[in-house]
């Protein structure tokens, strides 16, 4: 973590933002390891016996939104996003680390507002009994309510991200990305 680079240990705030993402992450590896057991099983009954579960396409489409979902701001907190430095590199390390800051407070604003219209989509969903037109009949409310929860994991981490950055030009150090 960035604050034990900084030579100080993690808070608690820190400290709870990466455990949620690390219980996001197992959350990924459940989801990635039954959509291949899913569409594995589909291949296998398809090609064996002739059949479909006829659901499996479904299914496996919820769960791809989840893990795109949830893989967000586990993907910030392991570092996994790249940016363009070709420009960046030349500026002056105090200019980097408030572009830094400002492109951070920028994303939480974005990731806040379409975290909100996530939440207003799950609700009319379930306001209005929306289905999914198919052979499950899915309540689309419960698939669409994975999408705020890793929205919010996303602004958690962007949060934290933001106090480090803050932190770090406080003490004016360079800030970790």
């Amino acid at each position: 973590m960035a604050d034990m680079a900084e030579g100080r240990p993690p808070g608690r705030l820190q400290r709870g933002i990466a455990a949620l993402a690390h219980l996001a992450s197992i959350g990924c590896e459940i989801i990635l390891l039954a959509m291949l057991l899913m569409m594995a099983a589909e291949v296998v009954v398809r090609n064996v016996f002739g059949f479909s579960f006829q659901v499996t396409d479904e299914l496996s489409g919820y769960l791809l939104v989840a893990l795109t979902f949830l893989a967000l701001g586990v993907s910030l907190q392991d570092g996994a996003f790249f940016r363009v430095e070709f420009l960046f590199e030349r500026l002056p390390r105090r200019a980097q680390a408030w572009l830094t800051c400002l492109f951070t407070l920028a994303s939480l604003l974005f990731a806040a507002i379409l975290d909100w219209q996530l939440i207003r989509l799950v609700q009319s969903s379930f306001r209005r009994g929306n289905v999914e037109p198919s052979l499950l009949a899915t309540p689309l409310w419960i698939p669409q309510a994975i999408m705020p929860v890793g929205m919010t994991l996303l602004i958690l981490v962007l949060l934290g991200l933001l106090l480090r950055q803050i932190g770090a030009l406080r003490a004016d150090r360079e800030p970790r990305p």
